[in-house]
């Protein structure tokens, strides 16, 4: 969330904007659909709630008043950008994602494909415990600076001789972002103080996603109907455990 390169150029914001107005930028970190509500287009909607005005003041409300972990600052908590990205190169559920006449989610470009998840979590075990050995108050959990996992991986692996380009697994994830107040940009470099929401009532979303996907979508293919949870096992061969 800390560094997003394609997001920061469009903003147009330097460091110290950045570090002050980052906490009105919520990453929609995971957003999808699970079956059977995949087969009707469910990520498209769960997109849609994610930037709905009862989620925006569900986030106000829960942290509105609270204290930042580094900083040790109370902010405005109200939410002016959502951002997310796509699992693996473009998006076909995201780049064609409206409400009405009003596209929700814009793309504006790829990550550059740096990352830790190639790395498991005994690795990144030895590796903060050998990063260690120099600094025994080295940091290694959340509110000990940004990107604080990727910066102690990058630290082991060069006492290790090895390249920080470890980090790049290559793979690019297209970026999409989602304003929630007219004028955000010029609210997140600093210039205002005053956020104008964007209205998206739940209630219409929840009708423009069943007419405008669920219910054509049910009616061309209605196998949704007789999908069944047994059909994520496995193995039909699995045996269900009985206590």
């Amino acid at each position: 969330m800390f560094n997003l390169k394609v997001r920061d150029d469009l903003i147009g914001w330097g460091p110290e904007q950045r570090k002050r107005r980052l906490y009105n930028v919520f990453d929609a970190f995971v957003l999808g659909a699970v079956e059977p509500y995949r087969q009707l287009i469910g990520g498209k909607l769960a997109a849609l709630c994610a930037v709905s005005d009862e989620t925006r003041i569900f986030l106000k409300e829960k942290y509105d008043g609270t204290r930042t972990i580094i900083d040790q600052q109370v902010k405005i908590a109200t939410p002016v950008l959502i951002t997310t990205t796509s699992a693996l190169g473009r998006s076909s559920v995201y780049n064609r994602l409206t409400f009405g006449d009003r596209k929700v989610l814009q793309p504006i470009g790829f990550t550059e494909g740096f990352g830790h998840f190639q790395f498991s979590d005994d690795v990144f075990t030895e590796l903060v415990e050998l990063a260690r050995r120099d600094d025994p108050r080295r940091g290694n959990e959340y509110g000990d600076g940004p990107n604080w996992k990727m910066r102690t991986i990058r630290s082991s692996l060069q006492k290790l001789g090895l390249s920080g380009n470890l980090l790049k697994h290559g793979i690019k994830r297209e970026v999409f972002i989602a304003p929630l107040s007219f004028g955000w940009r010029a609210f997140l470099r600093g210039e205002t103080d005053v956020i104008r929401p964007v209205a998206y009532p739940l209630g219409d979303i929840s009708r423009y996603y069943s007419e405008r996907w669920a219910i054509p979508r049910a009616q061309r293919m209605p196998g949704f109907r007789s999908w069944d949870h047994h059909g994520m096992r496995l193995s039909s061969q699995m045996v269900t455990l009985r206590r």
